[in-house]
């Protein structure tokens, strides 16, 4: 495993899905020379280091709710900001992504899901093995109607 990445893609959307993905792997993006980012380009590319220093992860942003918005024109502070929203539990709307003057992404709050055991999910409670199993009731045909004849022709 490197301690470092370049993330370089031309796609913005795919861009931040590789940077998020980096994010969970353990990379990190640093505000500084080296690490600072080129967004505004066909070829959009950051250098990502892992673990990273800690002193040059520092961003205003503090994410709250259950989804945010990243607005910035700076892009070391975007992506900061956005790294900031994955380390939070936040996941990003890759289909929100905007790359122009002003950049621009939406993250939704992860749910956490409850894994049930499978031992719990193997045993049958006390009223699974008492309760008779009920048949299907059978839908009844409604009947034809008779043409009632009233005897002019």
């Amino acid at each position: 495993m490197t301690n470092n990445v370049n993330v370089v893609e031309q796609n913005s959307a795919i861009f931040m899905q590789n940077f998020e993905e980096a994010v969970n792997q353990g990379y990190r993006a640093e505000n500084t020379i080296a690490g600072y980012p080129s967004l505004r380009s066909l070829l959009k590319e950051v250098f990502l280091v892992k673990g990273g220093n800690q002193d040059y992860q520092v961003s205003e942003f503090n994410p709250e709710g259950d989804q945010v918005e990243v607005i910035e024109y700076d892009a070391a502070d975007y992506l900061l900001a956005v790294q900031k929203a994955i380390l939070a539990g936040y996941k990003l709307d890759a289909e929100s992504v905007v790359f122009d003057t002003l950049l621009y992404a939406k993250l939704d709050k992860q749910k956490e899901v409850k894994k049930e055991t499978p031992k719990a999910a193997e045993k049958p409670t006390e009223e699974t093995k008492k309760a008779p199993a009920e048949k299907p009731k059978a839908k009844r045909q409604p009947k034809a109607k008779e043409e009632v004849k009233d005897g002019s022709n």
